[in-house]
């Protein structure tokens, strides 16, 4: 796959799609910023034994352009990275990601309550993290660390809502993932096609409740003629609950079924949950999460993995300049039905302050430990611990039109 392609591609798009709606009252703004991290990793392969550590230098340039209409509303950033390491100068990369947000508001006039949007991700990176610290992420096999590999992920999705009544309301939404390893023929290339169909219903000004039912197909790219290597059907209830005005609890509880076609075929059965406490406070906020889920095995395996994951992450500000924050997360994925197959168990510490030094001028000191253990024929064992320092500069947003 060439990545410049498809970040072109993203950019392309959304300066197509302002051409077509300018209009005299619509504000377009630029905001670019330029960051410079040093960073040292003492396991720069991730190996279980003889480790390798290296120090790089990242060099980060990045622009968000927004336009706002009674027509439109358009989000896009992109994102580079130069990465220079001082032992490995054969390591040295150019990294970068795009994506574009897009949402029609003019819809409202022709049937209120109607919303669409479209969104478009593109990532092109020599390593992607293991955990994203996120309350919903968009990968199902959060905690596992594959191997520094190029990799190239590409995720586009649309959703459409229609709010009924104002205690009735449906969602119905799609997403493709294409993800490609290019040095790494031992990896699987899955394609996954997400849909899904969501009823909520808002019994109270503090209480929504949600009845999903999703379908998962994922074709791993082989020479093979097959439409799906697994399907998972997944069916949840759930419930999202203010108790407070600063504190907010939700959680869903279903049942998934796992249809595998390759490399064997077989079906399974398992429980799915998940359950999120936030809390907003003066100087910070909190979140504590944990979930049970079914997905794909991260191009470890074309096995259907079991995937459980808990996480915590919380922020808290010192004073105006100075805050603080500390980031925990643990997985555990398990192939199913073989269990054999793919046993992977992780976890990551995070921790770090933040110093704005001029009203342009932000800098950031981070330290993470990760562990992971892997059993059967595939994965890797190893542990490793990065040190990061950050200095980024930010440019005030440019009044493209207004």
């Amino acid at each position: 796959m060439n990545q410049a392609k498809w970040c072109v591609t993203v950019v392309w798009i959304t300066w197509m799609v302002i051409g077509l709606v300018v209009e005299s009252d619509a504000k377009m703004t630029l905001t670019p910023s330029l960051s410079v991290s040093k960073r040292y990793d003492d396991n720069l392969f991730f190996t279980e034994t003889n480790k390798d550590g290296d120090s790089a230098t990242f060099i980060i340039p990045s622009v968000t352009l927004t336009y706002e209409s009674k027509y439109i509303t358009l989000s896009g950033r992109y994102q580079g990275r130069v990465e220079y390491y001082t032992s490995h100068p054969d390591l040295n990369r150019y990294s970068q990601d795009a994506s574009f947000d897009l949402k029609l508001p003019f819809l409202l006039h022709i049937a209120r309550g109607l919303d669409i949007r479209i969104t478009e991700a593109i990532i092109y990176s020599p390593e992607l993290p293991a955990f994203s610290f996120e309350e919903q992420p968009q990968e199902t096999n959060e905690g596992v660390q594959v191997r520094r590999t190029d990799t190239i992920r590409n995720r586009a999705g649309a959703t459409i809502s229609y709010i009924w009544t104002p205690k009735f309301s449906t969602a119905l939404s799609y997403s493709n993932l294409i993800v490609g390893y290019s040095t790494d023929p031992n990896l699987q290339e899955p394609i996954v096609h997400d849909s899904s169909l969501q009823i909520g219903y808002k019994s109270s000004a503090s209480t929504q409740w949600n009845l999903s039912y999703g379908l998962s197909v994922t074709d791993y790219q082989t020479d093979r003629n097959t439409i799906a290597d697994v399907i998972i059907h997944r069916v949840t209830i759930g419930v999202g609950h203010q108790l407070s005005s600063t504190f907010s609890v939700k959680g869903n509880l279903g049942m998934a079924r796992e249809i595998l076609t390759f490399p064997s075929e077989g079906e399974s059965t398992s429980v799915i949950f998940d359950v999120n406490f936030s809390k907003d406070y003066n100087s910070g906020r909190f979140t504590l999460g944990y979930s049970n889920s079914v997905g794909t095995g991260s191009g470890l395996t074309s096995s259907v993995t079991l995937s459980q994951r808990a996480f915590f992450r919380a922020t808290e500000t010192l004073d105006r300049n100075v805050s603080v924050f500390a980031q925990m997360g643990f997985g555990r994925n398990t192939s199913i039905p073989d269990k054999k197959e793919f046993f992977i168990f992780s976890y990551e510490v995070n921790t770090g302050v933040n110093l704005m030094i001029f009203s342009w001028l932000n800098s950031a000191l981070s330290y993470s430990y990760f562990f992971q253990e892997a059993k059967g024929s595939i994965g890797s064992t190893g542990e490793r611990n990065i040190i990061m320092l950050t200095l980024t500069a930010t440019v005030p947003e440019w009044r493209i039109m207004r």
